[in-house]
This record gives structure tokens, C-alpha cells and sequence, in this order.
């Protein structure tokens, strides 16, 4: 029966070569995924609050965040408002039919 050759050192250092080479490669896409995770969730940032306000007194942080989450709380405050006035104008008539007054819209 005839053995197999031992690796001579060439072929070693080869082997050795590819598998640092992948590790490389590996800890380079875990690199990549880690930035995309924290740039599109909160995913790898320590001590930071996952919203951008203050929960015990309710205030804003006054950061990039802090504003954009401001502004989309206005936003939706405006859409209410623009909800709830065209449901009155698109369900209700100019006057109250109780007692016949004109009524004052939203």
C-alpha cells in the first residue's frame, strides 16, 4: 500500500497563505455588515439610547436625530389636523341643526 507524500513546506506555506488569506476576507465582510447594520438600525452603538429623546422628561436630544424625529412628530401632528378638518367639512354641514347657528369648522 502505497502512503500518501507528506506536504512539503511549499505546499504548507500555501495552504497556510490561502487560509490567512480567507480570514482576511471574511473579517473584511463582517467589517462591511457591521457599518451597514449601524448606519440602517441601532445595531454596535453602546450607551446610546434607541430613541432620540430623553423618556423621563420627554425632551428632544439636541442631535441630527433629536431634530429629525422633532420634525416627523410636527408632521404627523399636521396630518391629524388635516385629517380630522376634512372629515368634518366632508361630513358635516355649515350649520348645526339643533339650533340653526352656523357652525365654526376645525
Amino acid at each position: 500500500m502505497k502512503l500518501p507524500l507528506p506536504y512539503t513546506r511549499i505546499e504548507k506555506y500555501e495552504r497556510d497563505l490561502k487560509r490567512w488569506e480567507f480570514m482576511d476576507e471574511e473579517a473584511q465582510r463582517e467589517r462591511v455588515k457591521m457599518s451597514a447594520m449601524q448606519a440602517k438600525y441601532l445595531t454596535g452603538r453602546q450607551h446610546k439610547n434607541g430613541a432620540a429623546y430623553n423618556p423621563i422628561n420627554l425632551q428632544y436630544e439636541n442631535s441630527q436625530d433629536g431634530e429629525i424625529l422633532k420634525m416627523r412628530d410636527e408632521d404627523a401632528k399636521v396630518r391629524a389636523l388635516l385629517r380630522s378638518k376634512n372629515l368634518d367639512v366632508r361630513s358635516n354641514c355649515g350649520y348645526n341643526p339643533i339650533n340653526g347657528s352656523d357652525r365654526s369648522g376645525i
